[in-house]
């Protein structure tokens, strides 16, 4: 048995083992574009896969981003897609081990499975509990009496952005199942990442981004009149990436955890961009 990190080379059989023992509707085609988004220049692989015989048995993902986090460039290694043949199982632990002894890197893990917990235990990772929060959007009158505007032109987004919001937007722009809007006035604009999806049938904003929380309190209602003119009814939302519970929303404890390994990162630090949350169509996935 032998761990070896996943090179441009291995990307092709990494991918059809991905496609072949995870949800078949992501395709090799759709984890190879995800494996080949550039979010670092300090990106040493694209994970660790598990060899018996010269055969992939075992794979955990990577995602390698550099992130502005309170005025310091912070390397994160997103862990994803953490996947074994049930034969090979008892050598699992040993890709994660492989995977979080990289130094100079701080962790986080944002599709976890149930099953998976107490193994995530055992090698420190913190919980972080993800709570969602469920607004309605509707017409707001005032929205153009209050100077506010809402920006999604990808050129005009990259004038009202700040560098730092930039960077990201150009990082994710190419991706289509993500939309991305800036509210604001003057120089103060909130910058959103969502996705559309469906709720009960209904359509839904999942915000997946939120550069500025106490800008996002502030103009919550010209987003949501922004998004309820583009046909989606509904918000949704994590609760850390807000400064305070809106009035007539549902709160509901989402079943997966966000997970962190780190003696720097705060809850708040914990960004969805950057990671399988964005790189793959997610929408009804379960990973």
């Amino acid at each position: 048995m032998e761990i070896l990190p996943i090179k441009d080379s291995d990307l092709v059989p990494v991918c059809d083992f991905l496609h072949a023992n995870l949800p078949s509707q992501i395709t090799t085609d759709n984890w190879l574009a995800a494996f080949r988004l550039q979010w670092s220049n300090n990106r040493p692989n694209h994970g660790f896969m598990l060899i018996h015989e010269d055969r992939i048995v075992g794979v955990v993902g990577a995602f390698y981003s550099q992130q502005l986090l309170r005025g310091k460039t912070v390397d994160i290694c997103n862990i994803h897609s953490w996947t074994v043949l049930p034969e090979y199982r008892s050598d699992s632990i040993y890709l994660l081990i492989k995977i979080i002894r990289q130094p100079g890197f701080h962790f986080t893990i944002l599709t976890p499975r149930a099953q998976e917990m107490e193994i995530y235990r055992f090698l420190k990772f913190r919980t972080i509990i993800t709570r969602m929060v469920i607004t309605a959007n509707f017409p707001w009158p005032f929205a153009r009496l209050t100077g506010l505007r809402s920006v999604t032109d990808t050129g005009k987004l990259q004038q009202v952005l700040k560098a730092e919001d930039g960077r990201i937007h150009c990082d994710h722009t190419a991706l289509p199942w993500l939309k991305h809007i800036a509210v604001g006035v003057g120089d103060k604009f909130c910058y959103v990442i969502y996705q559309c999806i469906k709720l009960k049938n209904l359509p839904v904003a999942a915000v997946l981004y939120v550069s500025d929380p106490e800008l996002f309190d502030r103009y919550r209602l010209a987003l949501g009149h922004a998004l309820f003119l583009r046909g989606l009814l509904f918000m949704r939302v994590e609760s850390r990436f807000q400064t305070a519970l809106p009035k007539l929303s549902i709160v509901q404890k989402y079943p997966n955890p966000t997970l962190v390994l780190s003696d720097l990162l705060v809850d708040a630090d914990v960004k969805n961009i950057y990671s399988e949350r964005t790189a793959l169509n997610l929408d009804g996935v379960v990973l």
